[in-house]
């Protein structure tokens, strides 16, 4: 839950590979922002059902910072060509929970 003052920001992964479980988008979120404590993140959802998901997950970062340092490592893993089977990652339109609640 976002506490007051305290903006949060989403950055959703796209084209997502049936490869990539949650624990694997978890170690990439977890490789690209540190493994600190606390998680620099807050919440990742991949919507689907069963054992299955749709290509998507959807990743709340605590701060700018921290999803702007994903999206770096993510970005700089792409065009090595290091990261297959994740097409595209980018800014959600709808930043944070009191914005969705709205």
């Amino acid at each position: 839950m976002q506490k007051k003052g305290k903006p949060l920001f989403a950055a959703p992964r796209r084209g997502i590979a049936k490869r990539y479980s949650i624990e694997g988008i978890l170690e990439l979120l977890d490789a690209a922002t540190g493994k600190s404590e606390p998680r620099r993140y807050d919440f990742v959802h991949m919507p689907g059902g069963g054992d299955s998901h749709a290509g998507l997950a959807i990743v709340n970062f605590v701060d700018a910072t921290s999803c702007r340092t994903c999206y770096e490592y993510v970005r700089d893993l792409q065009e090595r060509g290091s990261l297959p089977g994740i097409k595209s990652i980018g800014r959600s339109r709808v930043q944070g929970f009191a914005e969705q609640r709205g």
